[in-house]
Parts: C-alpha cells; structure tokens; sequence
C-alpha cells in the first residue's frame, strides 16, 4: 500500500466545492497512454547538429508588428516560438474546418511574407507553434481532434500543408507540433500517436527539419514519467514549467489562487526553491538521460507582480542550462501579465518600466550564453 495525494479543482474557478458519492477507480497509466509505437532493443533518440545547435530565446506576441523581433534579437535571443493563431473566437474557427483553413492560411502569408524575413534578417530561429488546433478543446480541456476523426486528419493535413509551404527555409529550427496537448481519459486517437501521424506526415515532405513533441497535461514535466519517445530522428521533447501554480499564476483573474507568495519561500505549507525546482524538473530529467532526448522547455514564467520573480527565472535558467535544455520564455510583447518591460503590483496596475526589470535582466543574462555567430 502506497500513500498519495489526489487534487481536485474547477478551472478558472475559486471557492469551495463539496464532492457527495465521490467514487474513484485507478486505471493503469499504460491503459490510458499506451506507447505509440515500438522502439528497438536500447533505444537512444538520434539527432543532426541542427537540432543540436542551443537555442534560447522568448514566445512570440499575437500579432505580427514590425520591430519587435528586431528588439528581442538585440536582446541577444537566438530563438522565437512563433505562434500560429487561428481567430478561434470567431466564427467558430476551430470546429468549422473551412474556417480553420482560411484563417491558418492568411496567419501562414503573415508569417512567410513578414515574420521569416525578420528572422532571417536578424538570426533568430523559429520554433513554429501550432498553437490552436482543429476542433479546438472540449471543457475539461481535451482536445476534440483526440475523439473526432475528422479533426484528427485535418491536424495531421494541416502539418503537411505547413510543412509543404515551409520547405527548404532554413530559419525554421523546428516545428512545434500541439500547444500544450490534454487528455485526460482513454481517447481513440491518444495525444502521443496524433503527434507521431503528424511527424510522419511532415517527414514524407521534409526527411531533416526537427519536430517537437509535447507531453500531456500542458505539457507537465511529471507527464514525462509515462511519455513514450517516438522512434524518429531530430524528435525533440517539449515541457512547460509553471510550478507551483499558487506563485506563478497568483492574482490573475479566475486562477484559482487567492494566495499572495514569495519566492523562495513557502507556498501552500511548502517552501519552495532552486532544489525543490529541480525536483519538480526530475522526470523530463530521467527522461533525457534514459533516451538521450533533446528537451525544450517551450514556455516558462511568472506574473510580474510576484515577488522574487527575478529570482525564480534564474534559478529555472541555471537549471536548464546544467541540463542543457533550450528554451523560450513565456512571453514577448503578447500578454503585459507576463511582459519583462512591465511592472505593476497587480493585474490592472502596470506601467512600462523606465530602465530594464529585473526579470528582463535575468533573460538578457541567459541569452548572453547565445553564440554570437547566428
């Protein structure tokens, strides 16, 4: 008999909520997430020097506006994860296909004709996010496509297409292939194989660009203790860290954490710091070191109000860094909430800071180990 810890929530919801006739069964994680496919004797992931080559650098805004790569690159970032927005809020983007299509084709000439030039201009390479996905997301936050085949294909035709288009361009680093995948229950089309059709879909056209996998559950790193790799070349794994959410996500409107917190210090009867990170880190960790996998930590942050912001930052860089992991800050000129050129002590209180923040400082420091030959 083993001890554990089961944590239930509402998302984007606060208070308390009282669960009557609670009946819960353990289902094995093998059940649920079966490997995808099977991998030879000793296994070790293969990689060229392009997918080797050390990436650090920041998540792209919304919105395509001239100069601002222009600024992150002279900040001395080598990397952009560059998100493909549909207007899924609009028109029900995301569940009418012909729709999806049209806004993923005005969102790709947006890229190829003003962004690629920009990162070609200034050295920047770009991980490529899909960030919004055919059928979009069910309300526990699964992904539709995983239960309707229809989305399923459009999503491996939709890296096709990307692929097709993108072809030969040497600024793409890699393509990053499902935001932060959900599943949750056992689904006919499991997270990981949609990721791997895709992949095979993107090598029929392209046999060398790398392509990023993500984890489920957000990309959780604690989802890399069941994640299976892919038997592929230049297949790259992808965490998101946010940990612990109560410090990282405090004061943003319908988190769920009411809590105000210090780092280092203790969050919800825990105290937290560089160790404990490191702890949190320890299966994406295991994971690189059973496999030999590349890892990029696709997004990482803290609203800027939180104090010791900075602190947190850097001590999740210099464990990257003892790692060897790329990464991408979350995020650059999209949301102030997470904006280094911001400060303010609340969600509605910010103010462009008048000399460089303190979490900015700590990306400018991390991005200062980028080559200075791009």
């Amino acid at each position: 008999m083993s001890k554990g810890e089961i944590q239930l929530g509402l998302q984007e919801s606060s208070g308390t909520v009282d669960f009557a006739d609670l009946h819960i069964s353990v289902v094995p994680t093998k059940e649920v997430y079966p490997p995808v496919a099977e991998l030879p004797e000793g296994f070790q992931a293969k990689y060229t020097p392009r997918a080797l080559s050390r990436r650090r650098g920041a998540m792209s805004p919304t919105v395509y506006r001239k100069g601002d790569l222009d600024v992150l690159a002279s900040w001395g970032a080598n990397l952009v994860r560059w998100q493909l927005m549909t207007e899924h809020w609009r028109e029900q983007a995301d569940r009418d296909l012909a729709i999806f299509d049209r806004h993923l084709e005005k969102e790709l000439d947006v890229f190829i004709n003003q962004v690629l030039p920009d990162c070609e201009r200034l050295g920047l390479k770009i991980a490529l996010d899909l960030h919004y996905l055919p059928g979009g997301r069910k309300s526990d936050h699964d992904l539709v496509m995983q239960y309707e085949q229809k989305y399923a294909q459009a999503f491996i035709d939709t890296w096709r297409k990307i692929a097709t288009r993108l072809k030969g361009e040497h600024a793409i680093w890699a393509y990053d292939l499902v935001n932060e995948p959900n599943q949750v229950n056992m689904a006919p089309y499991n997270y990981l194989k949609l990721q791997y059709d895709a992949a095979r879909a993107i090598r029929e056209v392209d046999p060398d660009v790398p392509i990023i996998v993500a984890a489920n559950m957000g990309s959780a790193p604690d989802s890399f203790s069941y994640l299976s790799p892919l038997p592929l070349e230049n297949i790259i794994y992808t965490t998101h860290m946010y940990l612990p959410g109560p410090y990282t996500h405090q004061g943003i409107p319908g988190s769920g954490g009411n809590g105000i917190f210090n780092y280092p210090g203790e969050i919800n009867g825990i105290y937290y710091d560089r160790e404990v990170l490191r702890s949190l880190l320890k299966p994406v960790r295991e994971f690189q070191k059973r496999y030999g996998a590349r890892i990029y930590v696709g997004e990482f942050s803290v609203v800027r109000w939180a104090e010791g912001g900075d602190r947190y930052l850097a001590d999740l860089i210099s464990i990257f860094e003892e790692y060897g992991w790329d990464w991408s800050y979350h995020a650059f000129r999209e949301s102030k909430t997470w904006d280094v050129e911001y400060e303010g002590g609340s969600y509605k209180d910010y103010v462009k800071a008048a000399v460089p923040t303190k979490r900015q400082q700590v990306l400018q420091e991390g991005f200062k180990r980028n080559e200075v030959k791009r």
